[in-house]
């Protein structure tokens, strides 16, 4: 009685794995992408809110920076985007008397980079950079 694989067996084997893998590994590398377009646009949703909080205490759009300092009296607000984990996106943005602008840039060596984000005063989030195509 003949016990274990031929190597002709195993060879088969090994080629179905390979077909499988072949085939799932685009799948998972959109699935990466999409989720950085979630945390992307949620990051930026999130800055929006703060800044309607800014608009309704100060009468003005806040600065987003990554720390603030503590405020001076009339200087312009700032507030500091809330991010969960570790951050695979660099949010900055520009506040003033009737608008605002933030910028979520993805960070090298992470499934961000390359990927870019804008949203402002009207709502809008947009993908400038365009790296994920995916379909809405």
């Amino acid at each position: 009685m003949r016990r274990g694989f031929s190597l002709l067996e195993f060879m088969v084997v090994l080629a179905i794995v390979g077909v499988l893998v072949a085939l799932a590994l685009p799948s998972l590398g959109s699935n990466s992408c999409r989720a950085a377009e979630t945390e992307a646009k949620a990051i930026l949703r999130g800055v929006a809110t703060q800044q309607a909080e800014s608009w309704a205490k100060n009468g003005m759009f806040a600065e987003v920076k990554a720390s603030c300092p503590k405020p001076k009296a009339g200087a312009t607000p700032c507030i500091v985007p809330t991010v969960t984990g570790t951050p695979t996106y660099k949010v900055t943005g520009t506040g003033g008397a009737k608008k605002w602008t933030a910028s979520a840039v993805g960070i090298a060596g992470t499934r961000a980079a390359g990927s870019v984000w804008q949203a402002d005063q009207t709502g809008a989030i947009n993908d400038v950079a365009k790296i994920c195509r995916s379909a809405p």
